[in-house]
């Protein structure tokens, strides 16, 4: 093993070099007895035994002995969607939001196809290549299941759960709908709709569940156009039976009007500019530092503080109705207007 890229209540993960094939791979050690059951170790091995895509981070590998189990796992060099998000200065474009939330949709169609929810769908899960496509990784709190209707728990991040879920009401696979519409929300003006303004309040999950359940959304016309707002008010609706499935999404206006979207081309990863006719606009900075996951929810809650913190004492960013900039600059460092608690923010969050 050469060095540590990650580290949590569940123990550590590794970036390993193989003997056999002298290919990089992540090794994510489990320990046995922490924050995870064996029971929950298994359910998430045999999961992503059963996952084979170009949109889901590959398990190799697994070994095990007396304190922890050992996952070999393919290698994301790009870091995750969350780090991407914080290191540009401004909201994504409506393209570039776009392109990963295709991509995002083409992984969830495939793992509700192998009868899988996923349960846990945030930035931090979703990795990134040294290319820039995506690939979902963490099943520890996905489920299998074989009907349309399943049972109340629910152990995903208290600030991606849908009202059903905080309500502790049967849910479905609709529960990853809401959290892809939240990430798409966050990418187009980064900042959380349910966060409290007041700072003090920002790590108060009761605070955050009461505006999961009740608090109004707002769509700025400076972030959303109306395309956007009309799938966000979809994906976002309480109501889980209205709410859009993943076929109803990918089939919305926002990505097949003008024909923004070439679904064909999206599901084999092929180059930005063949998907959208527009070409890249940038390559994640591969960071000795792999992050492979999620962090805390104070961590979390921390980060959004500081992004509405910023929007209240900072002039506002020029108004697009394309929610920024169309040709997002990946910078290998934090834009200066960070401040030195988020620096260390983004240190502390290498966890899994």
């Amino acid at each position: 093993m050469y060095e540590q890229i990650g580290d949590g209540g569940f123990g550590t993960v590794w970036k390993a070099k193989s003997r056999t094939d002298k290919k990089m791979y992540a090794i994510k050690k489990i320990l046995i007895g922490t924050t995870s059951t064996v029971m929950e170790i298994r359910n998430e091995i045999e999961l992503q035994r059963k996952l084979e895509s170009k949109f889901v981070v590959q398990l190799y590998n697994v070994f095990k002995d007396s304190s922890a189990y050992y996952l070999q796992l393919e290698l994301a060099e790009g870091g995750d969607l969350f780090d991407l998000i914080t290191s540009v200065k401004r909201p994504f474009s409506e393209d570039t939001a776009r392109f990963y939330a295709a991509e995002i949709l083409c992984a969830l169609e495939y793992i509700h196809g192998k009868d899988i929810i996923f349960r846990d769908l945030k930035p931090e899960n979703i990795l990134l290549t040294k290319s820039g496509h995506i690939k979902i990784a963490d099943f520890g709190s996905a489920m299998e299941t074989h009907s349309k209707v399943i049972a109340t728990s629910y152990s995903g991040s208290q600030e991606y759960k849908p009202p059903e879920v905080v309500l502790g009401k049967p849910y479905n696979k609709n529960v990853d709908s809401w959290s892809l519409g939240l990430i798409i929300y966050i990418m187009l003006t980064k900042y959380h709709p349910f966060y409290e303004k007041n700072p003090f309040y920002a790590n108060n999950t009761f605070r955050i569940s009461e505006n999961i359940i009740k608090a109004k959304i707002i769509y700025d016309r400076k972030y959303f156009t109306m395309d956007a707002e009309d799938l966000l008010k979809h994906l976002l609706d309480r109501n889980p039976v209205t709410r859009y499935n993943i076929s109803q999404t990918k089939n919305h206006k926002w990505f097949i009007a003008e024909n923004k979207t070439n679904w064909p081309k999206v599901e084999n990863q092929e180059v930005w500019e063949k998907v959208t006719g527009y070409q890249l606009s940038f390559i994640p900075y591969i960071n000795k530092k792999v992050v492979l996951g999620s962090m805390d929810t104070l961590c979390c809650a921390l980060f959004y503080s500081w992004i509405l913190l910023r929007r209240f004492h900072t002039k506002n960013e020029s108004g697009n109705t394309n929610g920024g900039t169309n040709g997002v600059v990946f910078v290998t460092s934090i834009a200066s207007s960070v401040t030195q608690t988020n620096l260390q923010l983004k240190n502390k969050r290498k966890t899994i």
